[in-house]
């Protein structure tokens, strides 16, 4: 009896247990439903969008964003085989539910119990917009709990279409893609209309795990899900025989993951970065999907990277070689180097890997670049003969496998590449150790400087000989430790086409271009003159070029002295001022500073705008004021402007991610009005009334006239013109002058470029 009445009363705890248990999940059920996050974010989607950085002719120079990637794309231009590869991959019944597959919750909470956790989903795509766009990432049964019911409430709210565009722009795919335009431009280079079957369907796999099934992170994974998504879209009948079989035997060509700003101008575009952050703020730049349009050039700004890694090179060169990158001793160290070589080569050249239909358990990446050159070269028999795939002006990783007995040159190892480095392309790597790099620095044998297992830097010489299998010939080279900056603006607008900070933004982000001031040395000298123009001297005006010696430089009574010098260690005599500009001569300028008087010329650059601090001393003559390329480019762009100042301009227009202009630069009244002052000085030529220099000629004035004139103008011009910082007169001499510089000076280096042009050296 007892034993009857304590089954009674386990049954009825248990009855009541469970009815207990059924209220709290009721409760918690009601709970979570009650607490549902409403679906503004959905009906009003505006998610986070990078800015786009154009160069002037609409080419894209970089991209703006924080940790998303993303493109929106309508679904007009979303093929339905994309479509079809994210059902078959992530929800086969999507057509058909109502937002939730109930046989794959309890299929997933099985798994789930076995495993004592969370390790499987069974989430319909429309669950997984619901916890994309309105819960955590968080693996929860909570957040389980909240997503049933919202997937029905936006099944309600959005139609099937409605909820895949929302989709296909919101997931993840790795490597920072967010959306499946992001994804089809980070792994294929191709807008998502041109995806094909087998493009789709690698994409449609990585959303389960992005980081695992990256094709070019895992390839084995990836093709295994590849393959899976395929045969589940053929077995739903989403694609058709002939596609199916045309996927399967597709090599896909995926691409590493790289920084889209790695173009032709890094710093153009962090300081393009920088002005509109501080103008619109971080948000607006980095999530506002902003169109931003500069007034760089694509082409020009290639170009102008080109030169200055050219020219840094070889001033490198000179002063000597600073050793092997690295040395590998043994043979699996240097096959292993090789086998690197072999794929920053592939890399350089297409930058792009060929996934193959059938992979090994172990495919690895050495298999990789193997596979993808040897499909390379049969799509191409001419890389048959691989030196084809050195670029002329790239560096390479080598491997010096051989020194010859005489010393005279040396076999490289380039990946599988051979090439030759004759002692001709490396006479340049002195020792840097020597004081003073005299003969004795002078490289004679390879040995001197290398040694076998070496890795080095080397670039191919051209021509290449047509010999098949001949090792190519290549130079020694190395990256440069000294610095350089290139600036060009156009004068009569004020754009900014190019602008290089720097060898390398990877090596170092700081913009000589901007943030550096320097002593520009000779190339300081146009201020100067143009501030003697202004004070009445004229380009006939005479100065002494003879010996000089400044005493008591250290102070009074030191023994310091200062001692000018002309580049050419030689005198001359009586030198006109343009004598003296075109030649660049160091002494007359000294001695005209010293004439004009250090404080009229310090008044002068401050009238110019030249600011920060400078020692006002004779050495302004030769350049001792620090100045930043920018400021020395605007102080240039004076002469052909006529005297009018000119401030940079950089960027052209901002719109929002709906197209409205936010900011727009308009030259067009600007240039009209320096058209006309120019049309208006040379009719005053054309009448027989040139504007003359400041001052007229000591012929017709007699030097006393002209000694007392300078004397008696203490004080830099002023003008009522806020645009204006130089007479117009000043400007026109001095602008010819400077072409006289190019013609017959110092400068005749630019002759080359076969147009009018004006310029100034500067050591």
């Amino acid at each position: 009896m007892k034993l009857a009445l304590s089954a009674k009363k386990i049954g009825f705890l248990a009855v009541g247990a469970l009815l207990a248990g059924s209220l709290l999940v009721g409760l918690v059920v009601v709970w979570s439903v009650m607490n549902l996050p409403k679906l503004d974010n959905m009906q009003d989607y505006r998610p986070a969008l990078g800015s786009t950085v154009l160069a002037r002719d609409g080419r894209v120079l970089g991209e703006f964003y924080d940790t998303e990637r993303r493109y929106l794309v309508s679904m007009e231009d979303v093929p339905e085989w994309v479509i079809s590869s994210f059902v078959a991959a992530e929800d086969d019944g999507f057509f058909h539910h109502s937002g939730v597959d109930l046989f794959g919750i309890v299929r997933a909470t099985w798994a789930n119990l076995k495993a004592g956790g969370v390790v499987q989903g069974g989430s319909t795509i429309t669950m997984q917009v619901a916890k994309a766009m309105l819960l955590s990432s968080e693996r929860s049964f909570g957040r389980k709990l909240k997503e049933v019911p919202l997937a029905y409430k936006i099944e309600k709210n959005f139609s099937k279409r409605q909820i895949l565009y929302l989709y296909l722009n919101q997931i993840y795919f790795g490597q920072r893609a967010y959306g499946i335009e992001a994804a089809a431009r980070v792994y294929f280079k191709k807008t998502v209309k041109t995806l094909t079957v087998a493009e789709a369907a690698l994409l449609a796999g990585l959303v389960k795990a992005p980081t695992s099934y990256a094709p070019t992170r895992g390839p084995v994974r990836a093709k295994e899900r590849q393959l899976y998504v395929l045969r589940r879209e053929h077995e739903l009948k989403l694609i058709t025989d002939e596609q199916y079989k045309t996927a399967l035997a597709e090599e896909v060509k995926v691409y590493p993951e790289e920084n889209p700003n790695d173009g032709p101008a890094p710093y153009y575009l962090e300081h393009v970065r920088q002005l509109t952050t501080k103008k619109y703020g971080a948000d607006a730049i980095y999530r506002g999907g902003l169109t931003i349009e500069t007034a760089a050039d694509y082409d020009l700004s290639r170009t102008a990277m080109k030169a200055v890694k050219n020219n840094l090179d070889d001033l490198d060169k000179r002063q000597g070689y600073r050793g092997a990158l690295s040395h590998v001793a043994t043979e699996t160290q240097v096959a292993d180097t090789l086998k690197e070589i072999k794929g920053e080569v592939l890399a350089k050249k297409f930058g792009y890997f060929i996934l193959p239909t059938k992979l090994p358990e172990n495919f690895n990446r050495h298999q990789y670049v193997d596979f993808t050159l040897g499909r390379l070269k049969s799509q191409d028999p001419t890389l048959v003969d691989e030196r084809k795939l050195l670029l002329p002006w790239e560096k390479y990783r080598a491997v010096v496998t051989k020194i010859d007995a005489d010393g005279k040159a040396a076999d490289v190892a380039i990946g599988s590449i051979a090439g030759r480095l004759p002692i001709a392309q490396m006479r340049w790597a002195k020792h840097i150790k020597p004081p003073e790099l005299s003969n004795s620095a002078v490289i004679n044998k390879v040995g001197d400087t290398l040694k076998t297992g070496d890795v080095i830097l080397v670039k191919p010489v051209l021509p290449i000989s047509e010999v098949a299998g001949e090792p190519i010939t290549v130079s020694l080279e190395q990256d440069p430790l000294a610095q350089s900056a290139l600036l060009s603006m156009e004068a009569a607008t004020g754009y900014v086409v190019a602008m290089i900070g720097g060898y390398s933004f990877g090596g170092s982000e700081y913009n000589r271009a901007l943030q550096g001031e320097r002593q520009p040395g000779s190339a300081f000298k146009p201020i100067l003159y143009s501030a003697a123009l202004d004070k009445g001297y004229t380009p006939s005006s005479i100065i002494v070029d003879s010996p000089i010696i400044f005493e008591n430089q250290g102070g009074e009574g030191s023994s310091l002295k200062w001692i000018p010098e002309n580049n050419s260690d030689k005198y001359y005599g009586d030198t006109t001022l343009r004598t003296a500009i075109i030649n660049s001569r160091n002494i007359p300028a000294v001695k005209l500073l010293q004439e004009m008087g250090l404080g009229y010329f310090s008044k002068y650059l401050r009238a110019l705008g030249i600011g920060g601090e400078f020692t006002p001393d004779l050495s302004l003559a030769l350049g001792s004021k620090a100045i930043s390329l920018l400021e020395l480019t605007k102080f240039y762009a004076l002469f052909p402007r006529l005297g009018l100042r000119i401030e940079p301009v950089f960027i052209l227009k901002v719109s929002d991610r709906e197209g409205k202009s936010l900011e727009e630069y308009s030259f067009k009244e600007f240039q009209k009005e320096l058209s006309a002052r120019w049309l208006d000085f040379k009719k005053k030529q054309d009448d027989g009334k040139p504007a003359p220099a400041p001052a007229v000629s000591e012929a017709e004035e007699g030097p006393i006239d002209q000694a007392a004139k300078i004397a008696s103008i203490k004080q830099p011009p002023t003008f009522d013109d806020p645009l204006r910082a130089m007479d117009e007169r000043t400007a026109f001499v001095m602008g010819q002058l400077l072409q006289e510089v190019v013609q017959y000076g110092t400068g005749t280096g630019a002759k080359a470029l076969r147009r009018k042009v004006g310029g100034k050296t500067g050591t």
